[in-house]
């Protein structure tokens, strides 16, 4: 369970703060290296990673439920984004990772439209007068 909250943001006039939840267990032990972070993708654009790794919130190394927070950018591109969960270790070092289809994450950017006027202006001319 890979999830965002919320997961329609629109970013036109300030930065917005995306909670990624996962839940993963592992009889071993789960390992959270903090040099791997969650992060949202989109194809054609920056990647845009989570300023920390997951922290457990509930649950323990075996059964957990883990969060981090993504701040995504005003410069951060229309449309539907991916979620990737990072790396993520047991004990014996074995890794596993998750991302969720395109749309997990929906970011929006809403211009206001521009009003638009007609000037209209005369030319005399003064050749010959």
């Amino acid at each position: 369970n890979l999830t965002a909250s919320p997961s329609v943001v629109d970013v036109t006039t300030e930065a917005a703060t995306i909670t990624l939840t996962v839940d993963i267990s592992d009889e071993s032990g789960v390992v959270i290296d903090g040099f791997w972070k969650p992060s949202l993708s989109k194809p054609n654009s920056p990647l845009i990673s989570a300023a920390a790794s997951w922290s457990l919130i509930s649950g323990d190394d075996k059964n957990g439920t883990y969060q981090a927070t993504v701040t995504v950018p005003t410069t951060a591109a229309t449309g539907d984004y991916s979620i990737s969960s990072s790396f993520t270790y047991d004990i014996f070092d074995n890794q596993s990772s998750k991302v969720t289809d395109p749309g997990a994450i929906y970011l929006l950017r809403v211009k206001c439209p521009v009003n638009s006027f007609l000037v209209s202006f005369s030319v005399y001319s003064t050749l010959n007068q």
